[in-house]
Protein backbone atom coordinates (compact mmCIF):
# COMPACT_ATOMS: atom_id res chain seq x y z
CA UNK A 1 0.00 0.00 0.00
CA UNK A 2 1.22 3.17 -1.06
CA UNK A 3 2.68 5.28 1.99
CA UNK A 4 2.43 9.12 1.57
CA UNK A 5 4.74 9.98 4.26
CA UNK A 6 7.65 7.61 2.39
CA UNK A 7 7.17 9.98 -0.67
CA UNK A 8 7.00 12.68 1.37
CA UNK A 9 11.04 12.13 3.15
CA UNK A 10 12.09 11.28 -0.64
CA UNK A 11 11.07 14.32 -1.99
CA UNK A 12 12.24 16.14 1.33
CA UNK A 13 15.64 14.59 0.54
CA UNK A 14 15.80 15.26 -3.30
CA UNK A 15 15.41 19.42 -2.49
CA UNK A 16 18.15 18.71 0.07
CA UNK A 17 20.25 17.12 -2.44
CA UNK A 18 19.79 20.04 -4.78
CA UNK A 19 19.41 23.28 -3.03
CA UNK A 20 16.03 23.50 -4.07
CA UNK A 21 16.95 23.07 -7.95
CA UNK A 22 12.58 24.76 -15.82
CA UNK A 23 14.09 25.84 -18.00
CA UNK A 24 14.06 28.42 -20.56
CA UNK A 25 18.00 29.62 -19.76
CA UNK A 26 20.66 27.38 -20.28
CA UNK A 27 24.23 28.21 -18.13
CA UNK A 28 26.12 27.96 -22.09
CA UNK A 29 24.04 31.50 -22.76
CA UNK A 30 25.84 33.36 -20.25
CA UNK A 31 29.03 32.55 -20.93
CA UNK A 32 31.70 32.53 -23.83
CA UNK A 33 32.87 29.90 -25.97
CA UNK A 34 35.52 27.55 -24.08
CA UNK A 35 34.49 28.69 -20.56
CA UNK A 36 32.87 26.14 -18.36
CA UNK A 37 30.41 27.52 -15.85
CA UNK A 38 27.95 26.04 -13.50
CA UNK A 39 24.75 27.80 -12.58
CA UNK A 40 22.19 28.04 -10.05
CA UNK A 41 18.63 29.69 -9.70
CA UNK A 42 15.57 29.80 -8.88
CA UNK A 43 12.03 30.53 -10.29
CA UNK A 44 8.20 31.30 -9.64
CA UNK A 45 5.34 31.87 -11.65
CA UNK A 46 2.06 33.58 -11.19
CA UNK A 47 -1.29 32.70 -13.26
CA UNK A 48 -3.41 35.82 -14.40
CA UNK A 49 -5.74 35.66 -11.78
CA UNK A 50 -2.66 36.18 -9.04
CA UNK A 51 -2.27 32.72 -7.64
CA UNK A 52 0.80 31.06 -7.38
CA UNK A 53 1.23 28.42 -10.49
CA UNK A 54 4.77 26.53 -9.38
CA UNK A 55 7.93 26.97 -7.95
CA UNK A 56 11.47 25.26 -8.55
CA UNK A 57 15.12 25.51 -10.14
CA UNK A 58 17.79 24.35 -11.66
CA UNK A 59 21.56 23.38 -11.08
CA UNK A 60 23.96 23.09 -14.16
CA UNK A 61 26.88 22.70 -15.45
CA UNK A 62 28.50 24.15 -19.22
CA UNK A 63 30.98 22.44 -21.14
CA UNK A 64 32.80 24.98 -22.90
CA UNK A 65 30.20 27.82 -22.97
CA UNK A 66 27.83 25.19 -25.39
CA UNK A 67 27.15 21.94 -24.07
CA UNK A 68 24.94 21.98 -20.87
CA UNK A 69 23.95 19.40 -18.24
CA UNK A 70 21.94 19.46 -14.99
CA UNK A 71 19.22 18.88 -12.62
CA UNK A 72 15.89 20.86 -12.51
CA UNK A 73 13.07 20.58 -10.00
CA UNK A 74 9.63 22.05 -9.66
CA UNK A 75 6.15 22.05 -7.62
CA UNK A 76 3.18 22.71 -9.71
CA UNK A 77 -0.02 23.77 -7.71
CA UNK A 78 -3.31 22.77 -9.54
CA UNK A 79 -6.73 21.54 -8.93
CA UNK A 80 -8.43 17.62 -9.26
CA UNK A 81 -12.10 17.50 -8.82
CA UNK A 82 -12.14 20.85 -6.96
CA UNK A 83 -9.29 19.55 -4.65
CA UNK A 84 -6.30 21.06 -4.37
CA UNK A 85 -3.44 19.40 -5.87
CA UNK A 86 1.04 19.44 -6.45
CA UNK A 87 2.67 17.68 -8.84
CA UNK A 88 6.62 17.29 -8.02
CA UNK A 89 8.87 16.36 -10.78
CA UNK A 90 12.68 16.40 -10.79
CA UNK A 91 14.73 15.71 -14.13
CA UNK A 92 17.83 15.69 -16.11
CA UNK A 93 18.37 18.87 -18.30
CA UNK A 94 20.39 18.90 -21.26
CA UNK A 95 21.01 21.79 -23.81
CA UNK A 96 23.04 22.73 -26.62
CA UNK A 97 24.17 26.48 -27.70
CA UNK A 98 23.31 26.10 -31.95
CA UNK A 99 24.08 30.03 -32.84
CA UNK A 100 26.37 31.56 -30.11
CA UNK A 101 25.97 35.68 -30.19
CA UNK A 102 29.78 36.31 -30.75
CA UNK A 103 31.28 38.09 -34.02
CA UNK A 104 30.10 36.04 -36.32
CA UNK A 105 26.17 36.15 -35.22
CA UNK A 106 23.99 39.10 -33.54
CA UNK A 107 21.98 36.35 -32.23
CA UNK A 108 21.70 33.26 -30.09
CA UNK A 109 20.05 30.05 -31.04
CA UNK A 110 19.66 27.07 -28.57
CA UNK A 111 18.11 23.68 -28.24
CA UNK A 112 17.63 22.60 -24.63
CA UNK A 113 15.34 19.72 -22.80
CA UNK A 114 14.86 17.95 -19.86
CA UNK A 115 13.63 14.53 -18.55
CA UNK A 116 12.11 13.47 -15.33
CA UNK A 117 9.93 11.71 -13.30
CA UNK A 118 6.79 13.28 -11.81
CA UNK A 119 4.39 12.73 -9.08
CA UNK A 120 0.99 13.82 -7.89
CA UNK A 121 0.07 14.38 -4.79
CA UNK A 122 -3.99 15.43 -3.94
CA UNK A 123 -6.67 15.02 -1.33
CA UNK A 124 -9.14 13.42 -3.72
CA UNK A 125 -6.20 10.74 -4.37
CA UNK A 126 -5.81 10.08 -0.67
CA UNK A 127 -9.85 9.56 -0.26
CA UNK A 128 -9.87 7.32 -3.10
CA UNK A 129 -6.83 5.10 -2.12
CA UNK A 130 -5.13 6.67 -5.46
CA UNK A 131 -1.73 7.38 -7.14
CA UNK A 132 -0.86 9.26 -9.82
CA UNK A 133 2.69 8.74 -10.98
CA UNK A 134 4.69 9.38 -14.47
CA UNK A 135 7.66 10.31 -16.71
CA UNK A 136 8.10 12.65 -19.68
CA UNK A 137 10.24 15.16 -21.55
CA UNK A 138 10.09 18.78 -22.60
CA UNK A 139 11.75 20.49 -25.61
CA UNK A 140 12.58 23.68 -25.96
CA UNK A 141 13.54 26.62 -28.64
CA UNK A 142 15.01 29.46 -27.82
CA UNK A 143 16.23 32.86 -30.17
CA UNK A 144 17.70 35.44 -27.92
CA UNK A 145 19.95 38.70 -28.29
CA UNK A 146 22.06 40.84 -25.65
CA UNK A 147 22.73 44.39 -25.75
CA UNK A 148 25.09 46.41 -23.11
CA UNK A 149 23.90 49.62 -22.02
CA UNK A 150 26.28 50.05 -19.46
CA UNK A 151 29.80 49.03 -17.90
CA UNK A 152 28.98 44.94 -16.80
CA UNK A 153 25.27 45.56 -17.45
CA UNK A 154 23.45 43.91 -20.21
CA UNK A 155 19.99 43.62 -21.19
CA UNK A 156 18.68 40.32 -23.52
CA UNK A 157 15.42 40.14 -24.96
CA UNK A 158 13.90 36.46 -26.44
CA UNK A 159 11.41 34.67 -27.75
CA UNK A 160 10.77 30.82 -27.23
CA UNK A 161 8.80 27.96 -27.55
CA UNK A 162 8.47 24.29 -25.40
CA UNK A 163 6.58 21.11 -25.76
CA UNK A 164 6.00 18.80 -22.79
CA UNK A 165 5.03 15.12 -23.11
CA UNK A 166 4.36 13.02 -20.36
CA UNK A 167 3.09 9.66 -19.46
CA UNK A 168 0.76 9.07 -16.66
CA UNK A 169 -0.38 6.39 -14.61
CA UNK A 170 -2.95 6.25 -12.01
CA UNK A 171 -3.11 3.13 -9.74
CA UNK A 172 -5.27 1.84 -7.32
CA UNK A 173 -3.43 1.57 -3.92
CA UNK A 174 -5.73 0.01 -1.52
CA UNK A 175 -5.46 -3.70 -2.47
CA UNK A 176 -2.92 -6.04 -0.85
CA UNK A 177 -1.04 -7.74 -3.87
CA UNK A 178 0.67 -6.04 -7.02
CA UNK A 179 -1.67 -8.29 -9.14
CA UNK A 180 -5.24 -6.95 -7.86
CA UNK A 181 -4.17 -3.76 -8.74
CA UNK A 182 -5.84 -1.67 -11.19
CA UNK A 183 -3.94 0.97 -13.63
CA UNK A 184 -5.23 3.76 -16.02
CA UNK A 185 -2.93 4.76 -18.73
CA UNK A 186 -2.78 8.57 -20.02
CA UNK A 187 -0.38 11.25 -21.95
CA UNK A 188 -0.71 14.53 -21.45
CA UNK A 189 1.27 17.27 -24.20
CA UNK A 190 1.33 20.72 -23.36
CA UNK A 191 2.65 23.82 -26.22
CA UNK A 192 3.86 26.62 -24.68
CA UNK A 193 5.73 29.92 -25.97
CA UNK A 194 6.49 33.30 -24.56
CA UNK A 195 8.97 35.99 -24.46
CA UNK A 196 11.51 37.02 -21.50
CA UNK A 197 13.33 40.36 -20.62
CA UNK A 198 16.53 39.68 -18.33
CA UNK A 199 18.73 42.18 -16.60
CA UNK A 200 22.35 40.63 -16.52
CA UNK A 201 25.50 42.13 -14.39
CA UNK A 202 29.03 40.81 -14.43
CA UNK A 203 31.31 41.11 -12.48
CA UNK A 204 35.02 40.83 -12.35
CA UNK A 205 34.88 37.18 -10.78
CA UNK A 206 33.83 35.70 -14.14
CA UNK A 207 30.37 35.81 -11.84
CA UNK A 208 26.63 36.83 -13.66
CA UNK A 209 23.64 37.68 -11.71
CA UNK A 210 20.19 38.41 -13.22
CA UNK A 211 16.93 38.39 -13.25
CA UNK A 212 14.21 37.95 -15.80
CA UNK A 213 10.44 38.03 -16.13
CA UNK A 214 8.95 36.24 -18.90
CA UNK A 215 5.06 36.23 -19.74
CA UNK A 216 3.98 32.72 -21.24
CA UNK A 217 1.08 31.07 -22.99
CA UNK A 218 -0.17 27.31 -23.56
CA UNK A 219 -2.27 26.06 -26.10
CA UNK A 220 -5.46 26.37 -23.77
CA UNK A 221 -4.27 29.54 -24.05
CA UNK A 222 -3.92 30.04 -20.38
CA UNK A 223 -1.37 32.94 -19.31
CA UNK A 224 0.96 33.03 -17.01
CA UNK A 225 4.26 35.19 -15.38
CA UNK A 226 7.15 33.52 -14.28
CA UNK A 227 10.14 35.26 -12.25
CA UNK A 228 13.26 33.65 -12.78
CA UNK A 229 16.89 34.90 -10.59
CA UNK A 230 20.31 33.02 -10.34
CA UNK A 231 24.09 33.17 -10.66
CA UNK A 232 26.05 32.08 -13.11
CA UNK A 233 30.10 31.04 -12.01
CA UNK A 234 32.80 30.89 -14.71
CA UNK A 235 35.39 28.32 -13.54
Amino acid sequence: MYKKTAHKKIWLLILLLLGISAQVYSQSSFTRSGINAALFNVQSSLSDDGSLKDIGGRLGYSIGGVLDVGAVFSVDMTEIESRSATETNIGIFYGIVLVKQEDFSPVSLELSGSYGYSFVDSGYYDDNDLQKEGHGYDLQLQLMRDFSFAESFMLRFGVFGNYRSYNYTIQLTGLETEEEREYSPERETLLTYGGNLTVMKKNSQGRTFYISGEPVMNDSMDFSVTIRTGVVFEL
